[in-house]
């Protein structure tokens, strides 16, 4: 009945979400997720030394294409204060995303599989 210098043993009931769960339907990405680790060690680093441009849209039209992200944004930021709807800067290979709300950045996304290589 006792384990141990003088323990008693009990059982004890846990709630269901801290006991072992059986491996289920996620064990089937796992191999994808390797698969895709893998193809992206095989890319070779982009050397490339061309400049990236920024396209600045507002109202599906392309208001300005500026060479740095900085008055990229400071421009956005000028626009989307007067201007009513989003205002979205996006970078040439599709890598960044910003869009610009009432004077202030709204949303920001970077996506590192778009990146060329």
């Amino acid at each position: 009945m006792s384990e141990g210098p003088g323990l008693p043993r009990r059982s004890v009931d846990l709630p269901a979400s801290t006991r072992a769960r059986p491996p289920g339907p996620r064990l089937w990405r796992i191999p994808q997720r390797a698969a895709a680790r893998r193809q992206r060690k095989d890319k070779p680093i982009s050397t490339s030394t061309e400049k990236k441009t920024f396209v600045i849209e507002h109202d599906h039209e392309t208001v300005a294409e500026v060479d740095a992200r900085m008055k990229a944004v400071d421009k956005a930021k000028e626009i989307s204060s007067d201007a009513k709807g989003p205002v979205i800067v996006e970078r040439s290979d599709g890598a960044v995303r910003m869009e610009f709300r009432h004077g202030e950045i709204y949303r920001y996304r970077f996506d590192t599989n778009r990146r060329a290589a």
